[in-house]
């Protein structure tokens, strides 16, 4: 009976705010519709508090479904976008989804003011949303392909990878950003830089990660190298390397993947999903 009570209490005021927050929406539309009139502007903070009755996540879950077809055409401008989207940040600052799609959606190589504001926007969501892969993700993806910015792009997959729930294919792709040979020592010099520059001491173990994972990847190229020359061709598997006394053993990825190599010699990581 109690649990009965309780459900009807719960939708009772999801009723009464739905009809509240679209009142306002309602009188919104109504007020441009009277005539020539400014861009439409983003209600308070306060008015909304006002009349969500507390509930505040569910004000910020109805206002993001106006919000979000704002993106990609912003008919309205940048600025009447922003303004909205600070004000379901503010009423719920863990709503991780509002982040994750604006950093995802926003950078256009038209408008490169909108670099700035995604990074800007990614970051807040990074440091306030409840953990999701996607924010650091889609904010590395814009610090590698709009900004060049390694040092960043490698921070942020590594926060992705370490995200609970992250995909598996997500976890493979952020660890292993920057592992090609032809990429290795400049991802070398990117964590380097981390490791040095860094503030908190789980961050420098985690830099020292990726330097001794780049260090097994160099030792595992030259021990290949060695077998190529010895017996003309490439090692089947790795633990050839250590049958034939290339290598006393072979090394343990510090981020519990597997070290196997292709037919054309490259040492690469095992691609087989857990």
């Amino acid at each position: 009976m109690r649990m009965t009570l309780r459900l009807s209490t719960t939708v009772a005021l999801v009723l009464v705010l739905f009809a509240g927050v679209a009142t306002l929406q309602y009188a919104a539309d109504l007020w441009r519709t009277q005539g020539p009139q400014p861009k439409p502007s983003t209600p308070s903070l306060a008015l909304v508090r006002s009349v969500d009755l507390g509930l505040h996540a569910t004000a910020a879950a109805f206002l993001w479904i106006n919000t979000i077809i704002e993106l990609p055409f912003l008919q309205d401008g940048y600025p009447k976008f922003a303004a909205d989207l600070a004000l379901i940040n503010n009423l719920d600052p863990k709503f991780s989804f509002p982040y994750a799609f604006t950093v995802l959606v926003l950078p256009n190589t038209k408008y490169p003011d909108r670099i700035n504001e995604t990074l800007r926007i990614g970051e807040l969501g990074v440091a306030q949303a409840e953990p999701d892969w996607r924010i650091p993700f889609y904010l590395a993806t814009t610090y590698h392909l709009e900004l060049k910015d390694k040092v960043n792009a490698a921070r942020y997959f590594d926060i992705a990878a370490q995200t609970p729930d992250a995909p598996y294919y997500i976890r493979r792709f952020s660890i292993n950003y920057g592992i090609a040979q032809s990429d290795r020592e400049r991802t070398r010099q990117v964590w380097q830089f981390i490791h040095d520059h860094a503030n908190e001491e789980t961050t420098k173990e985690r830099a020292k990660a990726y330097l001794a994972r780049l260090d097994m990847f160099d030792y595992l190229d030259a021990a290949v190298k060695v077998y190529k020359q010895k017996y003309s061709a490439y090692p089947k598997t790795l633990d050839e390397l250590v049958t034939k006394r290339i290598v006393p053993e072979l090394p343990t990825d510090p981020f519990g993947f597997e070290f196997v190599i292709d037919s054309s010699g490259l040492v690469g990581i095992n691609k087989t999903k857990e």
